[in-house]
């Protein structure tokens, strides 16, 4: 259910996999027809086809919001059959959410990768979150093994935070790198841009090769108070609040690198740790 990019790239990977998709609803027209095209296969607009009875795997990738109403659907439909597995594609909703289905299993298949369009590709060894009744994770797991992937256990407490530090690691990192941009191109420096996403690149290139610490450069680790100083008096004020919080962040990192205390204090002093939030 759900022709996006995430029911697409999860598509596309599990029949190079071995497994053969037999149909799908949606109600975007458009992505429906190319996923009818790539796929082969019929493709119902906001109503539950004959094909979905065949299906051992059902895959739930709509909105958060709408999952509950997909569930319902399909409980409508009675096309679910008994054996089979029903699993939305949320991290941050649990699998519950779907309802129950009478001798059918429950569960929820999380990618932890960046999939931005309908043609977007599920690269190898993604890792995979799981959460659901016993039966709904064994057959996940199957589904995780079979696209060379790696599967992690959640419960459905677990989730909530689990997902808002996957989008502080994806989702915001783009707004911050944007953050950026708009910067340079605030101080004359439009062509910049290119660069300024290299560099981006490249701190987390650093991060992957030596860890948070060590890739940690700049003012901070040099306890260089005159140039933060002076960064902090150039921003504007939603970016100069950013700028501090994240420094703030920062600076246990700076520690580890060996900044003295002196310097740490006086780093802290001037970012605000102490003003009212």
């Amino acid at each position: 259910m759900g022709c996006g990019a995430v029911g697409a790239a999860l598509t596309a990977a599990l029949v190079a996999s071995g497994y053969t998709a037999v149909g799908a609803t949606t109600r975007g027209r458009t992505r429906g027809r190319a996923f009818a095209r790539r796929f082969r296969v019929p493709v119902c607009y906001g109503s539950i086809g004959p094909a979905i009875g065949r299906a051992h795997l059902i895959l739930v990738t709509v909105g958060d919001a709408a999952i509950a109403d997909a569930g319902a659907l399909l409980r409508r439909s009675r096309a679910v059959t008994t054996g089979s597995v029903v699993a939305h594609t949320s991290g941050a909703v649990a699998a519950s959410a779907l309802g129950r289905f009478s001798g059918a299993a429950v569960g929820s298949l999380h990618p932890l990768t960046v999939l931005a369009s309908p043609k977007a590709t599920l690269a190898r060894g993604v890792t995979f979150v799981l959460e659901g009744d016993r039966t709904a994770q064994a057959a996940l797991r199957r589904a995780v093994i079979a696209l060379h992937g790696r599967a992690v256990v959640v419960s459905p407490h677990q989730k909530p935070r689990y997902h808002a530090a996957a989008v502080l690691a994806s989702n915001l990192v783009v707004a911050l790198v944007a953050l950026a941009a708009r910067e340079t191109d605030r101080a004359g420096l439009a062509g910049l841009r290119p660069a300024a996403l290299g560099l981006a690149r490249a701190a987390l290139d650093a991060v992957f090769a030596v860890g948070f610490e060590r890739g940690l450069t700049g003012p901070l680790v040099r306890g260089d108070l005159a140039t933060v100083q002076a960064h902090l008096r150039a921003l504007d004020p939603k970016a100069r609040e950013i700028y501090r919080r994240l420094s703030l962040e920062a600076l246990p990192l700076a520690k580890a690198r060996g900044v003295e205390s002196p310097s740490l204090t006086r780093l802290r002093a001037v970012l605000g740790a102490g003003r009212r939030r």
